[in-house]
């Protein structure tokens, strides 16, 4: 049976047949036109019974209750699957996708500048700067350590730790090459009081 001789049957007929579905028969049925999409609600119940299912669970998917969808793991925070917004968790109503935390569309965004989020084990974050979401820079030595900032905003900031860990550089060479010079002198001054000639503390100093 076709999706049109499905909208063509009597009303009552397709209750029916949505009434035997499942919670991701209804959501797949839901998708195939703009008809079952007005006949068929989409409801916290629905989306937990979907994602419960054998099928759902292979697929690893699960429910944002904000956008109202069935997405794969990979579009949750790693927060999202555990405790109380787990599957089994009290509150999985709560749960809301990446997409959903960054979209000011539904209020206050979720997820603000320097969060970091764990997604199957891997962090990301939200730049400091620019707001956008990515994997984190890697910091210049241990500088800036934990630092939310994307690559783009990063490098400026790294170039200048490399430009003072170069002048710090310099400066302890050239310290350095004082204190040598200032420890030879004290050592010629000491050896000329102690009576020695120019031409034998020359001679050792060599």
């Amino acid at each position: 049976m076709n999706r049109a001789s499905l909208t063509i049957l009597p009303g009552e007929t397709q209750n029916q047949i949505v009434a035997s579905l499942d919670g991701l028969g209804q959501l797949m049925l839901r998708a195939v036109c703009k008809h079952f999409r007005g006949i068929i609600p989409i409801t916290y119940r629905l989306l937990l019974e979907a994602e419960n299912s054998a099928e759902a669970r292979f697929k690893d998917l699960h429910a944002c209750f904000t956008c109202l969808r069935l997405r794969r793991r990979m579009h949750f925070a790693d927060s999202m699957q555990r405790g109380r917004r787990g599957k089994n968790g009290s509150a999985p109503e709560t749960r809301f996708c990446i997409d959903c935390g960054l979209d000011n569309r539904y209020g206050r965004p979720k997820y603000t500048r320097s969060d970091i989020i764990s997604v199957q084990g891997v962090k990301h974050v939200i730049c400091l700067k620019c707001s956008k979401y990515c994997l984190p820079a890697r910091p210049y030595k241990a500088h800036a350590k934990g630092m939310a900032l994307c690559v783009a905003c990063y490098e400026p900031l790294a170039e200048t730790y490399r430009e003072e860990d170069q002048r710090a550089e310099v400066l302890s060479i050239e310290n350095e090459r004082l204190r040598e010079e200032m420890k030879s002198f004290v050592e010629r001054l000491r050896l000329t009081e102690a009576g020695w000639t120019e031409s034998e503390v020359e001679n050792l100093m060599d």
